[in-house]
């Protein structure tokens, strides 16, 4: 019988000690999972923040490069405008000419 106590008293100590090890080992993992999703939160907002600089770069140069095109079309514009009155102007001088 006491063979018996103490194989089941070693037993049960066994068993608890086990499951003290498999809580450290749940509490461990838990506190690694934590810091993981802690990290993976962090590079986030780093990667969400660099994603929407980027994008606000991209606007300004978008911005700039359509007030360029912008300011070319109204030169080509002033240039045609310039062609034409030139032209005219000569007409009116041949006119003159013709005219003598």
């Amino acid at each position: 019988g006491e063979q018996l106590r103490r194989a089941n008293s070693a037993e049960k100590q066994v068993k608890e000690d086990f499951d003290q090890h498999k809580e450290a080992a749940a509490s461990a993992s838990a506190e690694a999972l934590e810091e993981e999703q802690a990290m993976e939160r962090e590079f986030k907002k780093k990667t969400d923040s660099m994603v929407q600089q980027f994008n606000e770069s991209l606007a300004q140069q978008g911005a700039r490069l359509e007030e360029a095109q912008r300011r070319k079309q109204e030169l080509l514009n002033a240039q045609d405008d310039h062609d034409a009155a030139q032209a005219a102007l000569q007409e009116q001088l041949k006119k003159i000419e013709d005219d003598k």
